[in-house]
């Protein structure tokens, strides 16, 4: 960007055509952004259509892929467009390297060349920049060698490079004026670029710091803060900013007395002033600022200038205000209205503003001072390879303690060279690898990946891979190869040299990150991280499905947004809680979602901490349990609706026994003796009643939640009961089960059928045989009528014996034995008809209409 400004400025003083292709970092309302501030007449020149800024995708592709006949075709029409229209000539720029992919990159060095031989018109001017972390020394070269000439940095000075290969062609021996100024101009600029040893002048903030990863941070601290910040140079420059204020930027900076000021107090404040320390002063124009220096390996390089703002507990003094726009010439109600938009900040926001600035002062330095180490090993690493292609034996020293692993291969792929550092990685002896082929050392999976960056290679072509490498014990590692590829005289390929550097680690590293990654943009609970004072930084799509919002509405929002009106400063509380060190898990609350709706939640906090193990943020995981909540209030509705069923059915069945034993009791109180079998005789039967009845609720509570009962599986039971009570008498006499499958009734008809199927048996058994008389009972309940349309079956239950019988003249209204009678009531209680038979033995055929339930 410093180059490319002042030769478009060049440019357009010259009355030249200019066409400035940007790369995918810059986009084109950027570029003009960055422009205007060195032509403050820009809008002039875009109005006269002087100069054409548009995206790399415009002009150097076609569906996505390089297309050089494109480019240079389009180079010709726009210089035959420009002539035509009065200017002196076409000046472009554009860089390729940076987002060139490498399967194109094959192409570009014949672009280059073809390019070259078009810029041999003397209208035509064009600067291509190259990044060195980019290229290997070896692509340094080729592309000088595709130029007439070129500017490189060498020991912290560019130098014109001129290749005297093609100083030959007649076009190129007169170089255009406006050329010469342009080179001039950015030769000039480039001098101020620090190099590894940079440390010899003052280095110039703009090239050791990037300003695009700082925008984002400027952004935040205004938003954050409330307070206009700006990053400064040493002369005032502002890289970037964010929220100036109207009144300084319409007003301070615009007249040259109060632009003055405000430089002037930056000037002051800034002299002497430590790293670490920051000075909150009042500038000459009256507006509050906080300046915080910058520097690097103990440099001052520049300042943050935070501020234009006015304490809320100081009264506002119109008057001066006043007369300061009358003394300058501003209008005067519109000075006053910019200043009402002056933000009144408390003292205790300014001071978290002041503590904020320090950090990121810090935090600039640091990474500028990373910046240029990175440039310092840059340059350490390509020097060693260029000495070591120049002198092998005198730097195979230097060669051997390398960090990366060096090997030399021949056109037959085998090994021929290989330092101490690929034995390591390898696992192997050093005489174990040279003289193999370095196809022995790659997996399976990568040798044809292998083969294919090597007929590259072959064609001419240099750059980095990765490969999988095995090692000695089996073991797979990634290395990221740096291959350079050497011919000889005639072209014919001789071989490589590859620089290997094992990235194992960093695959992992990037492995678990993805993986994690991916658990929680895939995970079904909300997974938020959010700063320490609750604005939210981060959002999975798990939250965007419980919440409801999507990551662009609430990315730098406050989490209180969640929070119910009759729950408000709950989050806070509980942010609070994580700050002094205590644990919030699995605390179940209420939020709200984008709709207004309530759910129910299930919510852990977690502390993050930096690398110097301070707490910077707080990670949520928030489970909806809304569905969970309900069924649990449902479940306890269903249990203490069972609960009251089950003392109801208790209380009515202890009724009914206290019933039959009041009935046993009337029935016995007439006798004035009563012998103790019969008194025997009376319990057992009671017994055997309370017995049916139990085993009518044993089945219902094997019925898994239905209130029916399988009254066929309950007969049988209730009759083996009966033998087993009776089994002296029932020795030798046979039970007969005839029973309707799968008929089901409930509790008010199973009780008083039991008690009817219980009297009716004990009386065969006690009364129907003579001792040791053989004899068959017989058990009989089938469905009769089945009428679908009320849900009610004719059932019909016969109980019959071969035994003696009962006589012919007995009506079961007048017995007197308390068992029938108990029949007989029953049955009038279901609204049956008894029938009773006397052939070969006593059969009781009862009909009955009940609603069945059926179970399926």
């Amino acid at each position: 960007m410093d180059t490319l400004i002042p030769y478009f400025r060049a440019g357009l003083e010259n009355n030249e055509f200019c066409l400035w292709v940007t790369a995918q970092v810059l986009g084109a309302e950027e570029a003009k952004e960055a422009l205007r501030k060195a032509v403050p007449d820009l809008d002039v020149y875009l109005e006269r259509k002087q100069i054409e800024i548009t995206p790399y995708t415009h002009r150097y592709v076609n569906e996505d892929v390089f297309d050089s006949e494109k480019v240079l075709n389009g180079w010709i029409k726009k210089l035959d467009q420009a002539l035509t229209s009065g200017y002196e000539g076409l000046r472009l720029a554009g860089n390729i390297v940076s987002w060139l992919e490498q399967k194109y990159w094959d192409h570009s060095a014949d672009h280059e060349k073809k390019a070259d031989a078009n810029i041999a018109k003397p209208q035509i001017i064009s600067l291509c920049s190259y990044f060195l972390d980019m290229c290997s020394p070896a692509d340094i070269i080729e592309t000088a060698f595709a130029h007439q000439f070129a500017l490189i940095k060498k020991k912290g000075k560019w130098e014109l490079i001129e290749n005297f290969g093609r100083k030959d062609i007649t076009d190129r021996k007169q170089p255009n004026e406006a050329f010469r100024q342009s080179e001039q101009c950015i030769r000039l600029k480039l001098e101020t670029i620090p190099s590894p040893a940079w440390e010899v002048a003052s280095p110039e903030l703009a090239e050791i710091v990037n300003i695009e990863i700082i925008k984002p941070f400027i952004n935040d601290f205004y938003k954050l803060t409330h307070l206009a910040i700006g990053l400064r140079d040493l002369k005032d420059n502002v890289l970037v900013g964010a929220g100036f204020q109207e009144i300084c930027a319409k007003f301070h900076r615009v007249h040259p007395e109060t632009c003055k000021h405000c430089i002037e107090s930056v000037a002051e404040q800034s002299r002497d002033i430590l790293p670490g320390e920051y000075k909150l002063y009042k500038c000459k124009n009256n507006m509050w600022d906080i300046l915080t220096p910058i520097t690097v390996s103990n440099q001052h390089v520049g300042n943050i200038i935070a501020g234009q703002f006015i304490f809320d507990d100081e009264p506002l003094d119109y008057e001066l205000f006043r007369s300061q726009a009358r003394k300058y010439g501003f209008n005067e109600e519109k000075y006053i209205a910019a200043l009402e938009k002056v933000p009144r900040l408390s003292r205790e926001a300014v001071d978290k503003g002041m503590s904020i600035s320090m950090a990121f002062a810090n935090m600039i330095s640091q990474l500028s001072y990373s910046n240029i180490k990175l440039a310092q090993s840059l340059a350490e690493r390509d020097n060693l390879l260029e000495t070591l292609l120049k002198s092998e034996e005198k730097y195979r020293n230097i060669v051997e303690t390398a960090n990366e692993g060096i090997l030399l291969m021949n056109a037959e792929t085998i090994v021929t060279y290989a330092n101490k550092r690929t034995a390591e990685m390898l696992g192997y002896n050093l005489e174990e690898i040279i003289g193999r082929s370095l196809s022995d050392f790659v997996s399976e999976k990568s040798k044809n990946s292998a083969k294919l960056h090597l007929e590259k290679r072959m064609q001419g072509t240099s750059g980095s891979y990765e490969l999988k490498l095995i090692h000695k014990d089996g073991s797979t590692l990634w290395t990221l190869i740096n291959a350079k590829q050497f011919f000889d005289k005639d072209g014919k390929f001789m071989g490589c040299l590859n620089m290997i550097i094992d990235i194992t680690e960093r695959k992992k590293a990037e492995e678990k990150i993805k993986t994690l990654a991916d658990a929680v943009e895939s995970s079904n609970d909300a997974i938020v991280t959010e700063s320490l004072d609750g604005i939210i930084t981060s959002w999975n799509m798990g939250a965007e499905q419980i919440y409801g919002y999507s990551a662009e509405d609430i990315l730098g929002k406050d989490v209180s947004i969640f929070e119910p009106a009759s729950l408000k400063g709950e989050i806070k509380q509980l942010i609070d809680k994580i700050k002094q060190g205590e644990q919030v898990k699995l605390y179940e609350t209420l939020r709200q979602k984008k709709d207004g709706t309530l759910i129910n939640v299930s919510v852990t906090l977690s502390p993050v901490f930096n690398a110097s193990g301070e707490l910077v943020a707080i990670s949520a995981i928030t489970r909806d349990i809304t569905k969970r909540v309900k069924a649990e209030e449902a479940l306890a509705k269903v249990e203490d609706a069972r609960k009251k069923e089950i003392h109801h059915r208790i209380k009515n069945n202890l009724q009914v026994i206290s019933s039959l034993l009041d009935l046993q009791a009337e029935k016995l109180s007439y006798k004035k003796t009563i012998p103790t079998s019969e008194i025997i005789e009376a319990f057992r039967e009671s017994q055997n009643r309370v017995i049916s009845m139990a085993l009518i609720h044993e089945e219902l509570y094997k019925g898994q939640g239905t209130d029916k009962v399988n009254f066929s599986t309950y007969i049988q039971k209730l009759a083996v009961n009966l033998f087993q009570t009776y089994s002296l008498r029932s020795k030798n006499i046979r039970l007969l089960m005839d029973l309707e499958e799968n008929a089901f009734v409930n509790m008010d008809t199973a009780v008083p059928l039991g008690i009817i199927v219980n009297e009716l048996v004990s009386n065969s058994l006690k009364h129907a045989f003579t001792e040791n008389q053989e004899g068959e009972i017989l058990i009989r309940l089938c469905r009769e009528e089945n009428k679908k349309e009320t849900h009610r079956s004719l059932f019909s239950l016969t109980i019959s014996d071969n035994g003696r019988g009962i006589p012919v003249n007995l009506e079961i209204e007048s017995l007197e034995t308390l068992g029938l009678q108990l029949v007989s009531t029953l049955v009038d209680q279901l609204d049956g008809e008894i029938e009773i038979k006397r052939e070969q033995g006593t059969e009781f055929r009862i009909r009955f209409n009940i609603a069945e339930g059926i179970k399926s």
